[in-house]
């Protein structure tokens, strides 16, 4: 190639000085944040012209704030939390579905070995309205049992603290997420259910903005969902590159924990990141129990599906 067109082809390329600053965010670190730590390691962002900050910011309340306050233009939050926003008076959207259904395994302590046998047990969760409370609740329904009458709820904490709650006798069974679910399985827990195998649409993780900042940065925001669409593809096809960045994030060392986690969230990311109706719909009839607000809103207002569509129409997501 010529001196004066490798110049030229230098000269286009975005550099530092020249990229525009967007600062991201996810409030755990579990493996489908993938997709937003794959964007950042392998330059997908780069290449749009953008300098993505990604920031860790514990909990899903602290999280949603950041995003209100304009700290973060972007952020992966579990869908209940952005319903819980929204019909409280913010406008936060989904943009993309990551996690369309619950991720999680439950397990039950030695001897437990069906979910009737919770009767008259404990079961941890993290928080009262969070993914996992939708999820146990749920399930104990499926089988005939009433949570807080035949088993009691218990708000334990994160995933290790639920495993370590379920060891100490604590509680008798809990929800567990990967790469934890083989820790569980190596402490000789007993699996009772997979509830990503039951075919559960649940809006578990999404990429959310806010209104406000997609109409004002569109462009911006484009350039930052459409390399960030690029990484889901990348996950299913990369493994090696997608377990490196994982190991890095996760601060996981052992290949078989790596594994684990990738294996299970290759059949829960979707190769289109639409975010699903259904799911946010489970989500206001749950919520709707406690809060009339939710009764009768259209699941529709939570989500801008626009930037996916622009690119699967042309068929973008299919190549």
């Amino acid at each position: 190639m010529p001196v004066v067109l490798i110049f030229l082809v230098l000269l286009a390329l975005p550099t530092t000085a020249d990229a525009e600053k967007v600062r991201a965010c996810y409030p755990a670190i579990a493996g489908n944040i993938a997709p937003l730590w794959l964007a950042k390691e392998e330059g997908f962002f780069t290449k749009q012209g953008l300098e993505v900050e990604l920031a860790y910011i514990r909990g899903g309340t602290t999280a949603v704030a950041a995003m209100l306050s304009g700290e973060v233009a972007f952020c992966m939050i579990a869908g209940a939390a952005v319903i819980q926003s929204r019909l409280s008076g913010s406008d936060l959207v989904l943009v993309a579905g990551v996690t369309n259904t619950f991720d999680f395994t439950v397990f039950g302590a030695k001897g437990i070995t069906s979910i009737e046998h919770l009767k008259g047990k404990k079961a941890g969760i993290n928080r009262f309205g969070s993914s996992s409370d939708f999820a146990m609740r749920y399930l104990l329904e499926k089988h005939g049992l009433k949570p807080g009458q035949d088993v009691v709820i218990l708000q334990v904490g994160g995933t290790i603290e639920r495993v370590t709650a379920l060891e100490a006798g604590a509680v008798q069974a809990t929800l567990v997420n990967p790469p934890m679910t083989l820790v569980a399985r190596k402490k000789g827990f007993i699996e009772l259910a997979d509830l990503g195998k039951l075919g559960i649409e649940y809006q578990h993780v999404g990429l959310v903005a806010s209104e406000r900042y997609l109409q004002n940065n569109r462009d911006q925001a484009r350039r930052f969902i459409r390399p960030f669409m690029e990484a889901i593809r990348f996950y299913r096809n990369r493994k090696d590159a997608t377990l490196q960045a994982t190991k890095k994030y996760l601060m996981v060392q052992e290949a078989e924990l790596l594994e684990e986690t990738y294996e299970k969230y290759l059949n829960l990311i979707p190769k289109k990141p639409y975010p699903t109706l259904r799911g946010i719909e489970f989500i206001l009839k749950e919520i709707a129990r406690n809060d009339s607000r939710a009764r009768g809103a259209d699941a529709k207002i939570f989500v801008d599906v626009s930037f996916v569509k622009e690119l699967d129409e042309p068929g973008f997501l299919d190549r």
